[in-house]
Order: C-alpha cells, then structure tokens, then sequence
C-alpha cells in the first residue's frame, strides 16, 4: 500500500484534499496530514531573511518526519512553493509542490495572468516561481497582475466557505479590466473555479487538478534506483 504524507497550512485544505487524493487514485492508498499553521504566516516582526529560514527549517523538519513511511509528500500551500524547490533535494521521496504543474501550464498559456489570492503571503512566491518556470523554458516571464480580496480572508480562516465564496465571488464580479488568465494561488479557492471562469469569462488555472494528475503519474511510475541525500546541515 502506498502512503502520501501532505503538509497543510489551512483548515479548510486539511479537512478536505486527503478525500480528493483518496477518489482520485481509485485505489488503495494511506494519507497522512501534517497541519502547521504557522508555516503560511512567520512572525511579522523578524526580518524577511530570518522568517524564510524559519520556514525552510520548519518544512524540512516535518518532511523529515514523513519520509520514513511516505512515498510521496506534497506541499499543499503555494506560499511555501519556493521553500519545496529548494528542500526536495535532501530526501529519496519526491516532494510535490501543489502549484508545480499549475504554474508550468499557466506560463504555456503566453498571455498575461491575474493572479488572485485572499491573502498577500502567497503572491511573491507564487511571481518568483512563474518567473523562474519561463526563464528555465526559454520564454519571457508572463506579464502578472494582482488580484488580492483580503476581505475574504477571515472567513477562510474560520473555514467558512459560504462566507468565503460569497466574499471572492462579490470581488471578482466588479474586477476590471476584465482578465485574460486567472491563476488561483491558493488551492483553498478551488471549490469556486467553475464559477468564477463564468464569472470572468476567461480560463481560471486551479493547482488541485493538475497536483491529482502529478500524484496518480508518480505512483504509476516503477522505482528507479534511491537518489543519494544532500546533507541540509550544510546547504544552509
């Protein structure tokens, strides 16, 4: 039986995304969650170098937990999308971002992108990966503009979906001009995609579909001999 260990930062994705990656596989599988909470929001009051270091010793510590009885670990928080690249190389396991795939397709795309989010922690991570993904594929980065609801935030985090939806759906109804692309950053608002494409008209890039897609091809993939394992204490 395969085990998946995902890392949360959000109630709502902790209580819901095992259950998707569960139907989607259509097979026998164990899930495990790890919910840190302060991983998507670092003390305020240090500087951004202390709180990025913060953050990668915490994610490498709670997949340092999980690799011994993990296959696959996926990151599902987008404002942690940089910190994945840089600690998936310390372990055998693949690590997934849950973004990876979403954001490769959202450059493909080649049209500017409104990027949406509730809260501003995902929204330089999320730039700085859409950058680095075209750069490595030859191409411009994509011209991005910033979509942020704040007021919906506290309702996602009381995992108050109806407050939610009716929060982003109000938002994005008197958005203008009217966008080309939306990239969803966070995979919390995914439950509206379908509704929010009518709304805007335009295709809206959602990171659960494309990270189920990852999952399923990455169990259906025969091993390959163990990778060897950089030491974290030396790296940073």
């Amino acid at each position: 039986m395969k085990t998946i260990t995902l890392i949360h930062t959000v109630k709502s994705m902790l209580l819901t995304f095992d259950k998707m990656v569960i139907e989607a596989t259509g097979e026998a599988i164990r899930t495990f969650n790890l919910y840190d909470d302060f991983l998507a929001s670092p003390d305020p009051q240090r500087s951004a170098a202390a709180r990025e270091q913060e953050r990668l010793d915490r994610l490498y510590l709670l997949l340092k937990t999980a690799e011994p009885v993990s296959d696959l670990a996926v990151v599902a928080c987008s404002t942690l999308s940089v910190e994945v690249q840089l600690v998936r190389r310390f372990f055998r396991m693949p690590v997934l971002a849950i973004d990876d795939v979403m954001l490769r397709e959202a450059v493909r795309l080649g049209v500017p992108l409104t990027l949406f989010a509730t809260s501003p922690n995902p929204i330089e991570p999320v730039q700085v990966r859409l950058k680095d993904i075209a750069i490595a594929a030859g191409l411009l980065p994509p011209q991005v503009s910033i979509a942020l609801c704040t007021e919906a935030l506290p309702h996602l985090l009381a995992n108050d979906l109806p407050g939610l939806r009716a929060q982003v759906l109000s938002y994005l109804e008197n958005l203008y001009p009217k966008p080309a692309a939306v990239v969803l950053a966070q995979a919390s608002t995914a439950f509206m995609r379908e509704e929010i494409e009518q709304m805007c008209g335009c295709p809206v890039l959602s990171s659960i579909p494309y990270c189920l897609a990852e999952i399923l091809q990455i169990l259906a993939s025969p091993k390959g001999p163990a990778k060897p394992r950089m030491s974290y204490c030396t790296a940073f």
